[in-house]
């Protein structure tokens, strides 16, 4: 388990017993986001004023390296590896882990408050405080933009894997 706090301190517990396992403090620089790589290899973390890294587990415990050159305020692991990367100034940087090939979606937004991947990694949802949710399809090898909804001031979009209707 991890945990990134406002004070800019990185904790990882191991889940049994929570007993630290790790714990590194950036500064003042808030935690804004975590994500563990598929594999649980190692952590992205994104930071308010730093540039994001990532942490790595080897065989001596973890190690920090850089990951990316600007600060970032969000990041998630889709289906299949897939990353997404939420910059400050609202565009979003995909691609799939251990290709150099991305993709980047701008000028949506200035804003960027959430990500969400649906089950099947096709779908990605991007909220925005300013502009409201952007739903891309990914097809032929490239995102499309398939919905705009504009009057909400969106924080957190979520696909379901299925859904269940009760008659009442």
């Amino acid at each position: 388990m991890a945990i990134g706090g406002a004070d800019g301190t990185l904790r990882i517990l191991e889940t049994d017993t929570f007993t630290t396992m790790y714990e590194e403090s950036a500064g003042e620089s808030e935690i804004t986001c975590l994500a563990w790589s598929p594999d649980g290899a190692y952590l992205v973390v994104c930071m308010s004023e730093l540039p994001a890294v990532k942490c790595v587990v080897d065989g001596d415990g973890y190690s920090v390296r850089p990951f990316h050159d600007s600060p970032l305020q969000l990041c998630m692991f889709g289906p299949g590896g897939r990353l997404a990367l939420g910059l400050e100034d609202g565009s979003v940087l995909l691609s799939i882990e251990g290709d150099a090939e991305s993709d980047e979606l701008t000028d949506y937004g200035e804003r960027l408050t959430s990500i969400a991947f649906s089950p099947s990694g096709t779908l990605l949802a991007l909220g925005y405080d300013d502009t409201g949710l952007f739903v891309f399809a990914f097809t032929e090898g490239e995102w499309t933009e398939v919905f705009h909804f504009s009057p909400w001031r969106v924080r957190l979009p979520i696909f379901a894997s299925r859904l269940v209707f009760i008659n009442a």
